[in-house]
């Protein structure tokens, strides 16, 4: 009696225990024995632990392109938002006679379009998105006459590390025309930084212009107020799926830092 109620039920057990380790979360094979009822029972809890993988292989995959897909759209917000301001520019040179101004500007704009458009993937490496935003710095230099320093300090691991394309130029726009160029300081400067830190990439934008409030920089990291900015907070999220982080600090009359934390991912990862 004892060796054939052992045959019925040590399959059982065994099953119950597969069944408990996948609601723990481990990868388990089902296997498949005993009488005709334990063995058709163990069959279909494998074929429904299959589906359920495939399932959530598909709902992985979907939630990818949305994310690919929303950031696209945020991305291709920023474009029209500068191309605006940098043909009003151009127009003004030409209307005042700056022509040889106006075809400089025209060529390192299309410089830059080739730099940040061009290329197919969403996320670029560090020390590409340096690059556009280097043309871009040079733009805003010669439309408001050189009134700007700029530093770059970042760490050449950090430069490997990708990020959403044109993460960068919409800080740096805020910092110059919010911050820095209609400020009365004499010497206006512009500081980039970046970093890595137990697997994290940060990277700073920080200005030493006209600052604001606490309250101002609460509604900016919460995406209440200033649309280049919520733009990009929205990027850094659905870029880390949530686990990164947006950060303002600023003082009234003293300046601006805007941090930004990503994880640090090569464009294999």
């Amino acid at each position: 009696n004892f060796l054939i109620s052992a045959r019925i039920s040590d399959p059982i057990r065994r099953l119950d225990q597969s069944v408990k380790a996948l609601e723990g979360g481990q990868e388990v094979d089902i296997e498949v024995g005993g009488c005709y009822e334990v063995q058709h029972l163990s069959r279909s809890v494998r074929s429904m632990v299959s589906t359920m993988r495939h399932l959530m292989d598909d709902i992985i995959q979907q939630e990818a392109q949305k994310r690919r897909s929303e950031l696209e759209v945020l991305q291709s917000q920023i474009n029209p938002h500068f191309l605006y301001n940098t043909l009003d520019a151009i127009k003004w040179m030409i209307m005042d006679g700056n022509r040889e101004e106006a075809v400089w500007m025209v060529n390192t704009l299309s410089r830059y379009l080739r730099q940040s458009i061009t290329r197919g993937p969403g996320v670029i490496p560090l020390s590409e998105e340096l690059e556009v935003s280097g043309t871009y710095l040079v733009i805003m230099g010669k439309r408001f006459k050189d009134r700007f320093s700029v530093s770059c300090d970042v760490e050449e691991e950090a430069k490997g590390y990708v990020l959403p394309k044109l993460l960068l130029q919409p800080l740096l726009e805020n910092a110059l025309l919010h911050g820095l160029l209609y400020c009365d300081k004499p010497e206006a400067e512009l500081t980039v930084r970046g970093w890595v830190s137990q697997g994290q990439l940060y990277i700073e934008v920080e200005d030493n212009g006209a600052g604001m409030s606490e309250e101002r920089c609460q509604a900016l990291e919460t995406g209440g107020s200033g649309y280049g900015v919520s733009n990009v907070r929205k990027r850094v999220m659905l870029f880390s799926g949530g686990k990164g982080a947006f950060h303002v600090s600023s003082r009234e009359g003293m300046g601006t830092c805007v941090t930004i934390q990503l994880p640090a991912l090569t464009e294999k990862d």
